[in-house]
């Protein structure tokens, strides 16, 4: 909230200086506006890089020859500043001249200077624009240059396809030669070696070997895989060769000797039993082992005859389940198939080393054939190269399409590009805004003095009693009292700041001395009308003048300046003689009297005769009339015969150093002050009775104190006032 009411003070102090800079700021624009020369603009668009538009392959790369610049220039920079070359301008100027059309005091460089190319973002399109003083002039020389360009493009691709084309033409010939003489040198080395298809020869060879490659890693990775598994089954069945797994087979599937094994698992069964019963010598023991014994024997002699060769261990090893024969099958079959592989395999590998013997021999022969091939071809790729790019230069030399295309063509522009009023105009607001704005911040920077009540009690640390406002010049002396005191809008301030003052007042008859930092800022005005509002208030009050440099209370109350002061102390007059009546009652002045050639002396006889306390015996309120602290050292010295300071400060007129050195001075020197009052300000009162006042007056005291009225105009008051009870 503080902000706000302190920019608009801020406002209402300097409005002058910004209204000042803004209407300066708008009339140059309307000043401009009213001199500046129209400026019509006239705008086209080209495409760039339009590839379909050529024939040939060489001809598409002839045309973007001009948008392929060296570094990381871009293209379409590059193009705009071909237009607005000065090659481009004069061709455009003579086909205007060409046309009939007034270009006869045309310029290039200032049509350069009125033409402006710019790139659409994202696109391969140009966007140019010229802008000139005469309407009918834009649209006719913006199109001459967009048609020079396109032609001078055109005739660029054009001359440099018929330098392709030349060249072309003396290098086809050449190379048809080269390519008869290796067909020749091809057919004389054929007749010699007597190789017709050798070439045929390898690649069949080199196929050959590719299959028997591929033929044998196939079975290489068959036999691996069959001697893995060959491996897993003779793990599986404990056995090692062939001939001991096909004796295990029949031992196997044998019934008689299953019938054995039968038996022999019992017995086997019955004399384990027995020996943890019975013991190895008890006899029923002994006849267990007996008949185990026989029945081994008995089936180790049926297996002599199943398989006599083979070597069939306990019969716990024999395999006789169902499981254990199909795995010894698979391991005879598996041994059968790797045999077979093994074999396969061994046939493919004599092949291949009888192939390579013969692929190793062909090189020697061929090598010489395959040099003369490849130079023949090479002759054939290259004539065929330039014969098809022969035809294309010629395509290319014969199109004349350059690389840029119009797509919108200049139209006569219908109104004025600039100036546009409206735009000046709030450019004008705008920069009258911001200028109006650093003037006031400039001005509050290098304003020095008071503005508010709060900035009063920030630097003198001292309370503030009041606000008071700026008088009309009507009120500013009591010729006419009644304009001062009629208006409550004056009053009511002066009436707020006495009942502060009686607030700080321990005695009910003060010794109010009124002082400023500096002169005119308005004590000597705050003086008498204090005592004006006083005595309205039925308080018996006198105002003494004691700025005996620059005395203005008698000119105030338009009262003569003697007897005064100096007519009390030189014994001329006694001090209710001297003191005056004036046109309000209950107020008296007593006026400075003849001005001294010495006041410091004046002022140390009013301090020594006790002026100020004898004139407290006779009235309520004894209001001193000052010079400025800064001045001399009257005030304080009569402040401290005194029961306070009123310290008048002027809004927008005291500087801030010189009210903080008069504050420090004033509590060095140990002077009690009431506090101070900002005079000229705004008031609270004002704010609300809404009245308008003329700000015209300075009120601020600086009137020369030279009125010569006597007497008064109301009902006569008593030359010297009762004595106080």
């Amino acid at each position: 909230m503080n902000q706000k009411l302190s920019l608009v003070s801020v406002l209402k102090r300097r409005w002058i200086p910004a209204l000042a800079v803004m209407v300066a700021t708008v009339g140059a624009a309307l000043a401009y506006l009213a001199v500046a020369r129209s400026e019509y603009l006239a705008v086209a668009r080209l495409i760039v890089d339009d590839r379909s538009v050529s024939i040939s392959e060489l001809g598409q790369a002839l045309s973007t020859s001009r948008l392929e610049p060296p570094g990381d220039a871009n293209p379409l920079a590059t193009e705009a500043e071909i237009i607005r070359s000065q090659a481009v301008i004069e061709q455009a100027i003579t086909l205007l001249k060409e046309n009939n059309l007034p270009a006869d005091e045309l310029v290039a460089e200032e049509i350069a200077g009125g033409l402006s190319v710019a790139i659409i973002p994202a696109t391969n399109i140009l966007e140019v624009s010229y802008s000139t003083e005469e309407r009918g002039q834009a649209a006719a020389i913006l199109n001459a240059i967009l048609h020079a360009s396109t032609e001078q493009s055109a005739e660029a691709i054009r001359s440099k396809a018929s330098a392709v084309r030349a060249f072309l033409e003396t290098e086809v010939p050449k190379l048809q030669t080269q390519l008869a003489a290796a067909e020749a040198a091809e057919s004389q080395y054929r007749q010699q070696s007597g190789l017709v298809a050798s070439d045929v020869q390898t690649d069949t060879l080199i196929a050959s070997l590719s299959e028997l490659a591929a033929a044998e890693q196939s079975l290489t990775a068959q036999l691996e895989g069959v001697t893995s598994r060959e491996n897993q089954l003779q793990q599986i069945t404990a056995v090692s060769d062939l001939s001991q797994a096909y004796a295990a087979v029949q031992v196997g599937q044998n019934a008689e000797l299953q019938a054995l094994r039968q038996d022999l698992l019992t017995l086997e069964t019955q004399v384990i039993d027995a020996r943890s019963r019975l013991g190895d010598q008890h006899p029923d023991m002994l006849a267990l082992l007996e008949r185990r014994d026989e029945t081994l024997s008995l089936y180790a002699q049926q297996v002599s005859l199943q398989a006599p060769n083979a070597r069939i261990g306990a019969p716990q090893s024999v395999a006789g389940g169902e499981l254990s024969q199909e795995l010894l099958a698979q391991l005879i079959a598996t041994e059968v198939e790797r045999s077979e592989l093994a074999s396969q395999l061994a046939v493919v590998r004599q092949e291949r080393d009888r192939l390579s013997a013969q692929l190793y021999d062909l090189p020697a022969q061929q090598t010489p054939l395959a040099t003369l091939l490849r130079q023949k071809e090479e002759n054939s790729a290259a004539l065929a190269l330039l014969q098809n790019k022969l035809e294309e230069a010629r395509l290319a030399e014969a199109q004349l399409i350059g690389n840029i295309r119009i797509i919108d063509r200049a139209t006569t522009p219908v109104a004025a590009e600039w100036p546009q009023p409206i735009a000046v105009i709030f450019l004008a607001l705008v920069a009258g805004s911001v200028l109006a704005t650093g003037v006031v911040v400039l001005l509050e920077l290098l304003d020095d003095s008071i503005h508010s009540v709060s900035e009063v009690e920030g630097l003198t640390k001292i309370s503030n009693l009041g606000v008071l406002p700026r008088l009309p010049k009507g009120a500013l002396h009591f010729y006419e009292p009644q304009k001062f005191l009629d208006d409550p809008v004056l009053v009511e301030p002066y009436r707020m700041l006495l009942q502060s003052i009686a607030f700080q007042s321990r005695d009910q008859g003060p010794i109010i001395v009124v002082s400023s930092a500096r002169a005119d800022e308005g004590k000597s005005v705050v003086s008498s009308h204090l005592a004006a509002v006083s005595a309205l208030l039925l308080r018996r009050t006198l105002v003494i003048d004691l700025d005996l440099r620059r005395p203005k209370q008698a000119g105030l109350f338009h009262q003569p300046p003697t007897p005064g002061v100096t007519s009390v102390l030189s014994g001329e007059h006694d001090l209710l003689d001297a003191i005056q009546t004036t046109r309000l009652d209950n107020l008296w002045i007593l006026p400075h009297g003849n001005i001294p050639g010495q006041p410091s002396v004046v002022l140390e006889q009013v301090i020594q005769s006790g002026l100020l306390s004898k004139a407290a015996q006779q009235f309520d309120y004894v209001l001193v009339d000052t010079p400025p602290i800064s001045s001399c050292a009257d005030a304080t010295m009569l402040a401290k015969r005194s029961d306070g300071m009123l310290l008048v400060v002027r809004a927008d007129f005291t500087p801030r150093g010189a009210l903080q050195q008069t504050v420090a001075k004033l509590k060095s020197d140990g002077i009690s002050v009431f506090g101070t009052v900002l005079n000229g300000g705004e008031t609270p009162t004002e704010l609300y009775y809404q009245v308008p006042v003329d700000r015209n007056g300075n009120g601020n005291g600086s009137g020369n104190g030279n009125g010569n009225g006597k007497g008064s105009a109301t009902a006569p008051l008593p030359l010297y006032p009762p004595q106080r009870r």
